[in-house]
């Protein structure tokens, strides 16, 4: 992404940051005493657990992006605003993807 867009490696730093994170994420976001498997999954965590997750991670996904695009505290409410927006369309889309194009399973709504 970064080859066609000529950011110079920012979306990387940022999906390495995330890697980096992940464990972290996961602790704070799962109640204590549930079990998780490997990866995180809509339907063994539900949906509620799943949009938290997403949400979490991107934010902090865009926030970082956005501030190495930036450079800059300036514009620090315009940063926020384009932070908050992305994010609330970034999961919006991801949800819907999900929910297309995944196999047909049981659905645990919590």
């Amino acid at each position: 992404l970064d080859v066609f867009l000529g950011s110079i490696g920012m979306h990387a730093a940022a999906c390495l940051l995330i890697a980096y994170l992940r464990p972290f994420l996961i602790n704070v976001i799962t109640p204590k005493g549930t079990e998780f498997e490997i990866s995180p999954n809509v339907y063994a965590q539900g949906v509620t657990w799943f949009i938290v997750y997403l949400g979490a991670t991107m934010f902090v996904y865009l926030t970082f992006y956005f501030l190495l695009e930036a450079a800059t505290f300036l514009n620090f409410f315009l940063l926020l605003v384009k932070i908050f927006l992305s994010v609330l369309v970034s999961v919006i889309f991801m949800l819907i993807f999900l929910f297309l194009f995944s196999a047909k399973k049981k659905r645990r709504f919590a």
